[in-house]
């Protein structure tokens, strides 16, 4: 593939600023033993595949925990929408 074919197929492509949130945070705050974890996140994640960055200890895994349902603690005010996606069927296009 030329590379004007290839510009011209990534233009076509939607963009993910355009997608509705996959996550959703709204003054979420997460507390473990009376400590917080989390406190007030705010925002909107987007896109086909989000990343989370930061360093030891900044919560990655507590977040992703909370919002699969899978941390022990308690959770304060605030909520946190997770959209639900189908699984394509990649059997058929034969991606893995």
């Amino acid at each position: 593939m030329e590379l004007s074919e290839t510009i011209q197929e990534q233009a076509s492509l939607p963009d993910p600023a355009n997608f509705a949130p996959v996550i959703d945070l709204n003054g979420l705050s997460v507390t473990f033993g009376g400590r917080p974890i989390l406190q007030n996140l705010q925002g909107e994640l987007r896109g086909r595949a989000i990343g989370l960055l930061g360093p030891n200890g900044a919560g990655k895994t507590t977040l992703i925990h909370t919002l699969l349902g899978l941390f022990g603690g308690e959770l304060g005010e605030g909520k946190a929408e997770v959209a639900q996606r189908r699984r394509q069927d990649r059997s058929k296009t034969g991606q893995r």
